[in-house]
């Protein structure tokens, strides 16, 4: 994980920001829960809050790295497509309000953006850092497409409120990664297993 050790009572007050924007998001927009508002709720100052988050936006970046980036990471790692997203996906469900609601906003910096350049980041990372992989067009492009298509189908099963189970998403996500994109992950991961069982 990219997200640096923190003291036990700092997590407890980003914690306690986390749980009260979670709160206060299952009746309200992102857009609409002011800071002070935030803070009220969570009982710390805005000193405090300013100290911990840049502002509203990081509150939900900072809960996606810290409990989800990992799973992120691992994909085309020691994960698969399934799994790694199955991780990814049960922690934003915990907190569902928070990030339906960070989906919504839009622009360069918005936190769907966001997420897209980090899947991409990952997914490159995995292939031609971790394995080895030689760069290609096509490889890169793929990439570039199945990040943009699983933050908005994720985005758009969230916002759309979970109209079905998970394990359908999973489907439907899995169902769109480019041919060659998904046969090299696996072929790499089925390679990975193999030497692990050596050793």
């Amino acid at each position: 994980m990219n997200v640096k050790p923190i003291e036990r009572s700092e997590y407890e007050t980003r914690m306690r920001i986390v749980d009260s924007f979670e709160e206060l998001l299952e009746h309200s927009t992102f857009g609409h829960v002011s800071v002070d508002e935030l803070c009220k709720k969570s009982g710390v100052s805005k000193s405090v809050f300013y100290r911990l988050f840049e502002g509203k936006r990081s509150v939900a970046t900072w809960t996606f790295d810290f409990f989800a980036m990992e799973y992120s990471k691992a994909l085309g790692v020691s994960m698969d497509w399934r799994d790694s997203h199955r991780h990814v996906l049960q922690v934003m469900i915990k907190y569902h309000a928070l990030f339906s609601s960070a989906m919504n906003e839009k622009g360069i910096d918005s936190f769907y953006q966001l997420e897209i350049r980090k899947l991409t980041a990952n997914l490159e990372a995995a292939l031609f850092d971790y394995h080895g992989v030689s760069r290609s067009d096509e490889l890169v492009f793929q990439i570039s497409f199945i990040s943009h298509a699983t933050v908005l189908m994720v985005c758009d099963w969230f916002v759309a409120g979970m109209p079905y189970d998970m394990e359908t998403l999973l489907d439907y996500l899995e169902a769109v990664v480019p041919q060659k994109l998904y046969n090299t992950v696996n072929r790499l991961m089925s390679a990975n297993k193999q030497n692990r069982s050596y050793v």
